[in-house]
């Protein structure tokens, strides 16, 4: 389970707007009515049980469950393309949030194309909470088959002081496989006392062995002598002051990703998470 405004924390509190890189994500925007037909094809694929239904709103695309005060609703938020289960497949992922309440359960389909439409194939419902589908990398595996990495980054609460950051990879078969990359977290508080504060600054696909394969560099940065200024009524100011970048390495060997030495060396230097998942 994740909190709702966990996930979309950077966009309320913009001391760090970059954070807003969705690499391959994509929004589900026109494709959602035909994604949520082929789900909703699929009897009992996320609610055993439950008829489904189709409805567009103010939030997009949603799924509805049931009916009366026992409905869900589901609101589809991004797809990523790719060929995840099976070499050459045309298919997609699609994730989900549930509308009402300040969660988001982890539901994510697998759709492959279906002449011009999509068709639904599998739901992983066991997606951890430092997974989240709306900002993710696609890599080609060595097998024909790609695997993602996926940030998911924010704070945890509404003034803007606990702050969670996660990169995960993941592979996808008849059951999604994930591996933690990285988990930080900073607690800050309100004070003119310097603080250690670390936030994302950008992630991005490079060769960095020389093997012709995508490897994933990863930035932060540090800012050790940064004071918190709060208001009740808004979120929290970070004022930085001097930043300093620090760049971390993760070579693709085409099946999983592995730190470099002296990204292993810096991953032990990082605040430890605030919260227990």
């Amino acid at each position: 389970m994740r909190l709702r405004y966990f996930w979309f924390g950077i966009l309320a509190c913009a001391a760090f707007a970059q954070s807003q890189q969705l690499g391959d994500s994509q929004p589900v925007g026109k494709e959602g009515p035909a994604i949520a037909k082929a789900i909703c094809a699929v009897q009992g694929i996320l609610v055993a049980g439950q008829t489904c239904t189709v409805a567009a709103d103010r939030l997009g695309t949603s799924l509805l469950f049931g009916e009366g005060q026992r409905q869900r609703e589901y609101v589809l938020e991004h797809f990523i393309s790719g060929s995840f289960t099976q070499k050459g497949a045309r298919q997609a992922l699609v994730g989900m949030c549930q509308a009402s309440g300040n969660i988001c359960s982890g539901e994510i389909v697998l759709l492959e194309r279906a002449g011009s439409g999509w068709r639904a194939v599998r739901a992983y419902t066991n997606a951890p909470f430092d997974f989240y589908l709306g900002a993710c990398f696609r890599f080609p595996g060595s097998d024909g088959r790609d695997r993602l990495v996926c940030r998911s980054d924010g704070y945890l609460d509404s003034q803007g002081l606990q702050y969670l950051f996660n990169l995960t990879a993941a592979e996808f078969s008849s059951k999604l496989t994930t591996t933690r990359l990285l988990s930080y977290g900073t607690a800050s508080t309100c004070s003119d006392k310097p603080q250690r504060v670390v936030r994302f600054a950008s992630l991005a696909r490079k060769d960095l062995n020389g093997d012709r394969r995508a490897d994933l560099e990863l930035t932060l940065n540090e800012s050790p002598q940064a004071k918190v200024v709060c208001n009740p009524a808004t979120p929290a100011k970070y004022e930085t002051g001097q930043t300093t970048s620090v760049r971390l390495a993760f070579i693709f060997d085409g099946q999983t990703f592995k730190p470099t030495v002296q990204t292993a060396a810096k991953l032990k230097t990082l605040p430890a998470p605030t919260v227990s998942r």
